[in-house]
């Protein structure tokens, strides 16, 4: 098996097989192995190859929603520039293999694959984006097609980690009911989330303000 290549090898191996796909399909390139694509004024689409474990790079994308905040130990923040963008729904493929398959792993790059080479597994993976990214990201074209997006999500079954194991997803599911008007509806997923999370008292009164302020309720 050849050497394994160091991050900054591997990192232009993924950005140079994924950044003509991507391009060519109307996202910029934002940061790192990230690169976005905006959909409208509230709405992102995210393509990225986050860093994993021993040195992998693993994609997923997913939506970044600039009306939806998240927390950082106890301060909420927000993501409202391409380079911020951070996915609030999304897809990881990487979650619906079993981890011990290594015949499964076609979703991870890893640093000291021989072959095929880190650079061949990438480029298999970017081939791949016409009919699963892009694909689930077309779907999502504007606030109203947003609840579907989350209730295919949330419906989904099979994973290692399921929709609660994303602790942004509920919150943002929240937040876009509330964008939408559906008060009632947006309080009881805040709930959920709540419920279902260690979030200080402050800060789930500071999400709750916004909350209220979103559907008009303040």
């Amino acid at each position: 098996m050849d050497r394994p290549l160091t991050a900054a090898d591997l990192h232009d191996a993924v950005f140079g097989t994924f950044d003509p796909v991507l391009t060519a399909a109307g996202f910029v390139w934002a940061t790192d192995l990230k690169w976005v694509r905006s959909v409208d004024a509230d709405i992102r689409h995210v393509v990225e190859a986050y860093a994993g474990r021993h040195g992998a790079r693993v994609p997923r994308w997913g939506v970044s929603l600039d009306f939806v905040p998240h927390v950082v130990g106890s301060a909420v923040r927000w993501h409202r520039t391409p380079k911020t963008a951070r996915i609030d729904l999304g897809y990881e493929p990487h979650n619906f293999q079993d981890e011990w398959d290594f015949e499964g792993q076609n979703w991870v790059v890893w640093p000291n694959l021989g072959h095929p080479t880190p650079a061949e597994r990438a480029g298999s993976i970017a081939q791949q984006f016409g009919e699963t990214a892009l694909r689930w990201l077309d779907q999502i074209d504007g606030l109203s097609s947003l609840p579907a997006a989350f209730e295919r999500e949330e419906a989904r079954e099979g994973g290692q980690f399921s929709f609660d194991n994303y602790v942004q997803y509920r919150l943002a599911y929240a937040f876009t009911l509330a964008r939408l008007g559906l008060a009632d509806r947006a309080h009881a997923e805040f709930a959920r989330w709540v419920a279902g999370t260690n979030i200080a008292v402050d800060v789930q009164s500071k999400l709750r303000d916004l909350l209220r302020r979103l559907t008009g309720c303040a």
